[in-house]
């Protein structure tokens, strides 16, 4: 058990504690039976408050001294529970009352049987507070490792015989294989407060690890997976001019994948995503898994409004305003599908197979024949090919059901998929 305080503390505490409950019996002695005024009421409960106050105060100040990192929060803890129990404690009066007034207690007799009331529940406390600890102490926690054979549904079998009975609170938790350091940073340890930290590394045997459901792909297009989960932030973070391979990346188990040559300014992005439930986060997380990384490429929208549609969408006709999107799109090697988002939400692709001027505008010719009227057309994007910039994943969790992600991302061009 770590303790913020030292055995001298604690000695020191209890011997207060004691005279404490001293004092108080010696002064109800030496003024005898009496009646309670509101005033004599009021300056003891005035002094036992300052009394908690200094208490309060000096633990502060001594941790805060020895250099401990917690010591406003330990303050600020006591002072809270303190605020807390004397604010339960106002209710106990009406109970007194309850009792005094059905067994007829006489008020000169109200403070002595307080007092005994008090020396009770202290004594009776410390014994459960004593009884609870050993039986917790003894009991432990009873942990049994067992060979998984099958699991059928809910049922788990396992490969060896077990005949003892299971507590309703048991929990099945898988164990992996591993290994740990050849060696550890010395532990550190506070000289005041004799608590310990240490960085243990544990690495997990590759093909271990249970394998976790990747998910399926929500759209594709083209033999690559459509990415359509909106970003909070979407920025750009640089433009490189890659002459030579990306990389030859190592994925494990014999499995190497060699980018080649992108001869053309590509561009990074970053998306975050932020105030992220699990649901969320979890599809986030299975996509970049199905995705492994850098190893396969997708599409995504630009998520922004790139093209303005003049009229709706008939068949394989797409109308933009003015021709500079014919200009300088036609012929590119990136700029080859578009994603269409309706006003209810959902999103429609389609590759772009032509690109000429006509009228004044840009006509688009699609590869998917599509029926969408003006009005229920919320955006028109661009849809490049993407791949993920970094073979990790950041993951944060502010909150324990929060998460925030970031995603650096580099567009390529729409070439064949190999």
């Amino acid at each position: 058990m770590i303790s913020i305080a030292t055995p001298m503390m604690w000695t020191l505490f209890t011997v207060f504690v004691v005279l404490a409950l001293v004092v108080d019996l010696l002064m109800l002695k030496s003024t005898g039976p009496h009646k309670v005024t509101t005033k004599e009421a009021l300056i003891w409960s005035l002094f036992w408050i300052a009394l908690s106050m200094v208490f309060n105060y000096g633990l502060w100040w001594y941790l805060r001294d020895s250099g401990h990192p917690d010591a406003d929060r330990i303050g600020m803890e006591f002072l809270t529970g303190y605020l807390v129990e004397k604010a339960l404690a106002v209710d106990n009066i009406f109970v007194f009352l309850l009792i005094f007034n059905y067994f007829a207690v006489p008020p000169q007799s109200q403070q002595r049987v307080l007092i005994y009331g008090v020396l009770g529940a202290i004594v009776l406390r410390a014994i459960l507070i004593f009884v609870g600890a050993v039986l917790i102490l003894e009991g432990g926690m009873r942990t049994a490792y067992r060979t998984v054979e099958s699991v059928t549904g809910t049922t788990v079998a396992f490969e060896e015989s077990d005949a003892s009975a299971w507590p309703a609170p048991a929990r099945l938790s898988p164990s992996l294989d591993g290994y740990l350091d050849e060696s550890i940073p010395a532990p550190l340890t506070s000289r005041t407060h004799g608590i310990v930290e240490a960085s243990i590394t544990f690495h997990v045997d590759p093909g271990s690890e249970p394998i976790e459901d990747q998910g399926a792909a929500s759209a594709t297009l083209n033999g690559r997976e459509v990415f359509l989960a909106m970003p909070n932030r979407w920025q750009e973070i640089g433009i490189d001019r890659l002459q030579n391979g990306a990389a030859a990346v190592d994925y494990g188990f014999g499995r190497v994948r060699r980018f080649f040559p992108i001869n053309w300014s590509t561009r990074m992005w970053e998306a975050q995503y932020t105030q992220c439930d699990f649901e969320h986060a979890d599809l986030i997380r299975k996509f970049f898994d199905r995705m492994k990384g850098r190893c396969r490429e997708f599409y995504m929208p630009t998520w922004q409004n790139d093209l303005e549609p003049v009229g709706g969408i008939s068949g394989t006709t797409l109308t933009v305003e003015g021709t500079e999107t014919d200009a300088v799109y036609s012929g590119s090697t990136v700029w080859k599908a578009v994603a269409i988002r309706k006003t209810d939400g959902t999103w429609l692709t389609s590759t772009v197979t032509d690109m000429s001027a006509s009228g004044g505008n840009s006509v688009l010719t699609l590869s998917t024949s599509l029926t969408v009227a003006h009005d229920d057309i919320a955006q028109v994007s661009w849809l490049p090919v993407w791949r993920f910039s970094s073979d990790a994943m950041t993951m944060s969790w502010p909150k324990e059901d929060v998460a925030e992600i970031k995603l650096p991302m580099q567009m390529l061009e729409n070439l064949a998929v190999e």
